[in-house]
């Protein structure tokens, strides 16, 4: 079964787009010239976008995925509050999670019909903040802060905003 693979070249400011055969063969499909150093990426829930952040002005990249080759297409961005370290979606494709590890803070941007629109929520005094992770049931993000020794939980809202759950319930 073919695969697409995509790798992020910061250095570069490029994805290169691959397609694996099922007998481990890489093909080149395409390279893309981003606006910036590609860091962390993730492929929407539905498969239809590749999301991708970019430093130094830290952003999130849409890129329509093309179904038959996965090729990329440019779709849209949004401003981030951090250099993002990871990123990640809920379940349902409405959200994106944006972890900086260098400015403590975790986001959230809404998705519009796959589009990012502007960052609703920002949790700041995550010292080491590693990665954003949805839970199976889509309601609570947990978030690992390196330097605090600590992981924090949030309660996701339906409307994307983020409130911190007590460790001791």
């Amino acid at each position: 079964m073919k695969q697409t693979v995509y790798t992020a070249s910061p250095e570069s400011q490029q994805i290169h787009v691959w397609s694996l055969e099922a007998d481990g063969k890489l093909t080149l499909v395409q390279v893309v010239d981003a606006p910036g150093q590609v860091q962390p990426m993730v492929v929407s829930p539905n498969k239809e976008f590749l999301y991708v952040g970019v430093r130094p002005e830290f952003r999130v990249l849409a890129y329509r995925i093309t179904p038959d080759n996965g090729a990329l297409t440019f779709a849209g961005e949004a401003a981030l509050p951090g250099s993002p370290t990871h990123i990640s979606t809920d379940h349902h494709g409405r959200f994106v999670f944006s972890a900086s590890y260098n400015q403590g803070c975790v986001s959230v941007t809404p998705l519009h019909d796959g589009l990012p629109g502007e960052t609703i929520t920002v949790v700041e005094g995550l010292e080491g903040c590693h990665s954003a992770n949805i839970s199976p049931d889509n309601r609570t993000l947990w978030v690992p802060a390196l330097k605090q020794d600590r992981i924090c939980l949030f309660t996701l809202s339906d409307d994307g905003f983020l409130s911190a759950q007590d460790p001791r319930k």
